[in-house]
Formats: C-alpha cells, structure tokens, sequence
C-alpha cells in the first residue's frame, strides 16, 4: 500500500478529530466526511478543510469577515500588500492552532 493510498483515512481521522475539538463552536463534517467546517457563514471567521478534486491536495480556508477583517482592510486599501498579508497569514495561523487537532501525526 503507497502512502497516498493512506491519505483518504488520516484526512478523516485529523478532521474527525478537530471537529471533536470544536464541539464548543458550530464545526460539522459534511459531503461524506469530506469537509470540515468550523463557524458560521455568517460569522467573523469561517474555516473550510477539504480533499481537493484529484484526491492529492488538501486545501485550508478561512474566510474573514466583519469585525475581523477590520484588522487588515486599512493595510489593502493603502496599497501596502506585505503588511496585508503578514497580518493575514498570523491570523490564519493563529485560528489554526485553536481549532484543529494539531497533535494528529496528518499535522507532522
């Protein structure tokens, strides 16, 4: 068995977890188990994990709205693009670590 053969179960398994983690916030596991979500559509901040189409990429989103995207909106609409994404990429990060299972060895 090739270890791609083995990705299908471990994505399971992180997602299962981290939506076990969530239990506290709105996170469900829809299409066969195959997306994670965690939040609202509506709320602030939304995160999607998947299997993308091919079965080889797994995809992390974050969809950042009202009073979170507050933070950065100044830095896009000044132009200033690196500041912009330097402060969106720690808050990707730092919704990452509260909410999934990090300790899974998918997260290695």
């Amino acid at each position: 068995m090739l270890l791609y053969d083995l990705l299908p179960k471990a994505l399971n398994l992180f997602l299962e977890n981290s939506c076990k983690k969530n239990e506290n916030r709105y996170a469900k596991i829809i299409n066969n188990g195959n997306i994670l979500w965690i939040g609202k559509r509506s709320s602030s901040n939304f995160f999607r994990v998947y299997l993308r189409p091919g079965g080889r990429d797994i995809r992390f989103e974050i969809e950042v709205k009202k009073a979170g995207v507050k933070k950065f909106q100044h830095y896009l609409l000044r132009g200033q693009f690196e500041k912009f994404e330097e402060l969106l990429a720690a808050h990707f990060y730092e919704q990452a670590v509260q909410l999934f299972d990090l300790e899974h060895y998918y997260c290695d």
